[in-house]
């Protein structure tokens, strides 16, 4: 093993780099060398567990290129005390694998200032044969790009693997239906702020997605705040089929387009709280459209920020139990309505964005449910509509 391996060019090699348990890998005067790789792992860390724990191995100032885009990068297996900063990884099918094998762990990880680009996941927890055990790893400015690809990972945390006292503040950008986060392990006792964003309008994707087997809670802030939408919308800030309690608080974002400033009394029927679907951020805050009896219908008219055109889209869910019949119309003058969404039903009971289709410019906006022989109940945080 290396204790120090210093680049002063760029380099392109076929075979794994591996650092010794307190190396230091770099490029020559902190300047960042781009080592283009077919290896798989690109860099591997030796083991310092349990026997030189008081060791660390640094990373630093280097590109990592993967020339096939199936390589995982940087391998840390039951390793302590590794810094992994200013460092680029581009083409890669993992960034960063952290795993253990044999009763060991792989703790107190640092990776600062980090930038990924084309990856399938950025950071990724496995358990291996290990413990386990992931405590106090520590993330900071870490930008994770994902492919242009569904069902891809900004940051995995897999069965088994329990992240203790962590701090994480990541950003992830997807182009398709992708999750920030995926948990199906413990995170506990952790600082953690997750930021996904969408790069291409109208594609589903989560911020926070819970496994069966997902513990999180008893930490100080989970906060995906700002599972954050650029031209789309992510379809559920925290996916959760399986029910798993959480402490994750989390807020949305439509940062361009179009959204509800005003709302219209004279037009309302059979609404609570019909201000709350005001603004361009989804808070928690619902307001309740609902049509108790058979023939009647509830609705909330809203006045938009300005005169809008595209995608249309709900924040909201349906009580629990109820299957709600959605209608969406819209108008430039409060007299002529134009249908966009016909009778569509609403059964999903958890958040998420439902696409109620385009429409041309309009400047006003009902939203509008009915009872044709089935009680509707409607909750709606916000209207966003994107070019």
């Amino acid at each position: 093993m290396a204790k120090l391996i210093e680049y002063a060019s760029n380099q392109t090699l076929s075979q794994t780099i591996n650092l010794d348990e307190d190396g230091l890998l770099r490029g020559s005067g902190s300047k960042q060398i781009t080592i283009s790789s077919s290896a798989n792992p690109i860099i591997r860390v030796s083991s310092n567990v349990p026997n030189n724990m008081h060791k660390s191995a640094v990373i630093e100032n280097i590109a990592l290129l993967g020339l096939n885009g199936t390589e995982t990068h940087i391998l840390l297996e039951d390793v302590c005390n590794c810094l992994i900063r200013n460092v680029a990884i581009k083409n890669a099918d993992v960034g960063i694998k952290l795993t253990a094998t044999a009763n060991k762990w792989t703790e107190a990880t640092r990776i600062e200032h980090v930038r990924m680009a084309w990856v399938n996941k950025g950071i990724q927890f496995v358990k291996g044969d290990g413990t386990g055990n992931f405590g106090f790893t520590h993330i900071d400015d870490v930008g994770i790009s994902l492919k242009d690809a569904q069902n891809l990972r900004g940051i995995e945390v897999g069965t088994g693997c329990k992240l203790h006292a962590p701090f994480i503040k990541a950003n992830v950008w997807s182009s398709q239906k992708c999750d920030g986060m995926y948990v199906n392990g413990e995170i506990k006792a952790g600082i953690i702020n997750i930021n996904h964003e969408k790069t291409i309008g109208h594609v589903e994707g989560t911020g926070i997605s819970l496994g069966s087997s997902a513990v999180v809670n008893d930490n100080q802030h989970f906060h995906h705040s700002r599972c954050f939408v650029a031209t789309g919308h992510i379809s559920d800030a925290i996916y959760n089929p399986y029910g798993r309690t959480h402490d994750i608080d989390y807020k949305t974002y439509a940062t361009t387009g179009y959204w509800v400033s005003s709302i219209d009394p004279n037009f309302n029927e059979r609404v609570t709280n019909p201000t709350y679907i005001v603004g361009n951020t989804n808070n928690g805050q619902y307001a309740t459209i609902e049509a108790p009896s058979y023939g009647q219908t509830g609705r909330v008219c809203g006045n938009m920020n300005t005169q809008a055109s595209g995608r249309i889209y709900l924040y909201g869910y349906s009580q629990s139990g109820y299957s709600s019949h959605l209608y969406v119309y819209v108008s430039n003058d409060k007299q002529n309505w134009t249908n966009i969404t016909y009778d569509k039903t609403i059964s999903q009971s958890t958040p998420h964005w439902i696409d109620c289709g385009s429409s041309n410019p309009f400047n006003y906006i009902i939203v509008l449910v009915y009872n044709s022989g089935q009680a509707a109940r409607l909750h709606v945080d916000s209207v966003a509509v994107t070019p």
